[in-house]
């Protein structure tokens, strides 16, 4: 009986239970990420001149604040903490963004986008190669394949703005 209720501890505890390094950088990283999204998309979603930009944006706002209440979900069951807002470099770029309008503001906003995916999918795949929480694990795997997606969609976009 005992061996029995040390064998189950042992699985509670298992390796997968704890936060390595790789996790405490992704959740952090993982946070700023959505959190610029929703800035820039917001932005887009106001003053992309093309339709299909515009409904982007939209998109990006909506998915990432679904994916950022998920991750403070799970940061909130161990009691990590997240940042709040955008980091200084999109900080920058939103300031950019609200001085452009037109094919400059769309060009411009796609390349971030694809320059950010790029970054996020990078991310993403070390957390699943390299961390170990699962909760995290389980995050990085469902919102990878839409990062992958929404890369080739801001891709398609700029090449159709690109060469009309």
């Amino acid at each position: 009986m005992v061996l029995t209720m040390r064998c189950t501890d042992a699985t509670e505890y298992s390796n997968a239970s704890y936060r390595n390094a790789t996790d405490l950088h992704f959740q952090v990283a993982a946070s700023y990420d959505n959190f610029d999204e929703i800035g820039t998309g917001s932005l887009a979603s106001a003053n992309a001149s093309d339709s299909s930009v515009r409904l982007f944006g939209q998109t990006m706002v909506t998915g990432y604040s679904a994916a950022e209440s998920e991750l403070k979900k799970i940061t909130d069951s161990v009691q990590a903490i997240i940042p709040q807002g955008s980091d200084p470099a999109h900080q920058a770029l939103l300031v950019v963004l609200q001085k452009l309008s037109g094919a400059a503001f769309d060009t411009t906003y796609l390349r971030g986008q694809l320059q950010d995916h790029d970054s996020s999918i990078t991310l993403y795949q070390s957390e699943l190669t390299n961390g170990n929480y699962i909760s995290l694990l389980q995050y990085a795997r469902k919102y990878l394949v839409l990062l992958q997606m929404q890369r080739m969609t801001a891709d398609s976009l700029l090449r159709a703005i690109q060469h009309p």
